[in-house]
């Protein structure tokens, strides 16, 4: 992005669950099954997808960096004695430190320790890296999402602010011609999403003039924790979601009429929509 912004506001759009329907098969094709692979977990297998698509997608962790969702399930799995890991305190060490949660800064942080989780982490994440970018197909963007887009980008800058890596951002994006509407692209190397923000807000933009749209709690988390309020999509009710926001909540934040209680109540349904589902 240019040291100032091209225009006034900025649109915040998610990546997998959010603009495109990637989520699930991601978690229940790749993560899911290398974690199983990786940390030599085939006689629990059963239990471990449970843990991992449970907390992946239904749960307030829907949408977490992976590491960080890895760690909760890793210590979900632990006392149970068909379930032997390795010892997690120096990749907790690494998860509480102020270091980008990529593969990069793991490489950077494991150079000088003797810690086996934190190679068994490592080759789980490159792994998953590399099977997605063999074996992942390219799907298109939820309904709505190519109108959206094409349409804000008159009025505002766009950004994708996401947990995933930067090359398959590009790759998904390029391949639905997005690309030229974005004016940036953020990803886990940029740092975690609130962090991704906060650096939009040091280019200059104004937390009033920015609308994050995401698809789990995190992502309005990592909103309001810089001020910027967030739009949600349901999952399983993707399309809906973006015809509303294209027909009624884009229009009311460029008036400045996306208000605290309007978000309050979007979120509100969203919790009970992300409660039925678990059920």
């Amino acid at each position: 992005m240019d040291p100032c912004p091209e225009k006034p506001l900025l649109l915040a759009i998610d990546s997998d669950g959010c603009a495109f329907d990637t989520m699930r098969l991601k978690h229940e094709r790749f993560f899911g099954p290398k974690l199983i692979e990786v940390f030599d977990l085939q006689a629990c297998a059963e239990a471990v997808m449970d843990h991992w698509l449970r907390t992946n997608l239904y749960s307030a962790n829907r949408g977490r960096n992976r590491f960080e969702t890895l760690n909760i399930v890793l210590a979900a799995l632990e006392g149970h004695a068909d379930h032997r890991l390795p010892e997690r305190r120096s990749f907790e060490e690494w998860l509480q430190s102020k270091m980008a949660k990529s593969n990069e800064a793991l490489r950077q942080f494991k150079r000088d320790r003797d810690a086996p989780i934190l190679d068994r982490v490592l080759d789980w994440s490159e792994s998953v890296n590399e099977a997605i970018a063999t074996g992942m197909p390219l799907l298109p963007p939820f309904p709505g999402v190519e109108e959206t887009i094409r349409e804000a980008a008159i009025q505002a800058d766009l950004m994708v602010c996401s947990a995933a890596n930067r090359k398959a951002l590009e790759l998904e994006w390029g391949e639905a011609a997005l690309l030229k509407s974005v004016t940036e692209i953020g990803g886990q190397e940029a740092g975690t999403k609130s962090e991704q923000l906060q650096g939009a807000l040091n280019k200059g933009y104004q937390p009033d003039n920015i609308l994050m749209v995401g698809d789990s709690p995190g992502d309005r988390t990592s909103a309001n924790e810089n001020g910027i309020r967030a739009y949600p999509i349901l999952p399983g009710n993707e399309a809906d979601s973006w015809k509303q926001f294209q027909d009624k909540y884009w229009p009311a934040f460029l008036k400045g009429n996306f208000s605290d209680s309007m978000e309050d109540s979007l979120w509100s349904a969203y919790n009970r929509h992300l409660e039925q589902l678990d059920g």
